[in-house]
């Protein structure tokens, strides 16, 4: 049995100005005040969340899939400068053309999965050739004595409408279908920015693997909180033969008292412009590779 996980790291930029892209906001004399304390604060909390999986699931996370981080600067100190760097972890990413400057990558125990040949997909649709968003990755290697697929996606958002934005999903989804190889067992996770309903017939064939609480987590509901309304948006879908069992992870540091709409939300770094010191507006899912 190995585990994966996944996770919308919400906005974990550097501390730097990149003149390329739209971080300005994430610097230190930016609108968030975005300095070293900040960073390392939510750098040391991701790291601590990858750990405490063990606790829960027996075992530390083979791979981690994550979205919205903004370069490789920022997960060389995740893996490196954090108690991760005793547990073997490397990454793959690449930086993405995404205007705001944030990517996917994943993150591997070298002691586990061994990487073979790795590919960045570009996603453009039909109706607009100007579209820039972030590279689907993927990641073909060994696991165990089997050869595995890993991608990882962040499907374009519903920003400017959810139909208005609908062929930019389509587009992601068409690049996913296209890039999986059906000769050998596949694995895609992410945020796809979509409810199951929605998705299922845009990735036919891939089955969806269908997410359940964590243990002590029976308020979240879902991967994310909008308005009062829990959500997930965030899943994995599979191809071929295996044996998997999906949870949406939400220990107590990752959520918080929603003191308007009651219950619990996801733990976040800001609300609005204020500093709230948690870490995403996701909560993480993890999937349990049984054979």
């Amino acid at each position: 049995m190995c585990t994966a996980m996944f996770w919308n790291l919400e906005n974990f930029f550097d501390t730097q100005d990149d003149p390329l892209t739209a971080d300005d906001d994430y610097t230190a004399f930016g609108r968030f005040r975005w300095g070293r304390r900040r960073f390392e604060s939510k750098r040391n909390k991701i790291a601590k969340t990858i750990i405490s999986l063990k606790d829960i699931y027996g075992k530390f996370p083979t791979v981690v899939g994550v979205a919205e981080i903004e370069n490789s600067s920022v997960l060389w100190r995740l893996v490196n400068l954090t108690p991760l760097a005793k547990l073997g972890y490397k990454y793959v990413h690449r930086d993405s053309p995404d205007r705001r400057g944030i990517d996917v990558a994943l993150l591997y125990r070298e002691c586990e999965f061994k990487p073979l040949k790795t590919d960045f997909c570009e996603v453009i649709p039909d109706s607009d050739s100007a579209f820039r968003t972030r590279l689907i990755l993927k990641c073909m290697g060994v696991l165990g004595v089997d050869t595995i697929c890993f991608f990882v996606v962040h499907f374009p958002s519903k920003y400017g409408g959810a139909q208005e934005s609908l062929p930019g999903r389509e587009a992601a989804a068409r690049v996913l279908l296209s890039a999986a190889d059906s000769g050998h067992a596949v694995i895609a996770m992410g945020d796809f920015n979509e409810q199951l309903p929605a998705l299922i017939p845009l990735l036919q064939p891939f089955e969806p693997v269908m997410p359940f609480n964590a243990k002590g987590s029976a308020e979240a509901e879902g991967t994310i909180k909008f308005k009062g309304e829990w959500e997930t948006i965030d899943h994995f879908f599979y191809l071929g033969k295996m044996h998997l069992r999906s949870f949406i992870y939400s220990p107590s540091f990752l959520i918080e008292e929603d003191k308007t709409y009651l219950g619990v939300k996801p733990f976040r770094t800001f609300i609005g412009p204020k500093y709230n010191g948690g870490v995403s507006d996701h909560l993480p899912i993890v999937l349990m590779i049984l054979d």
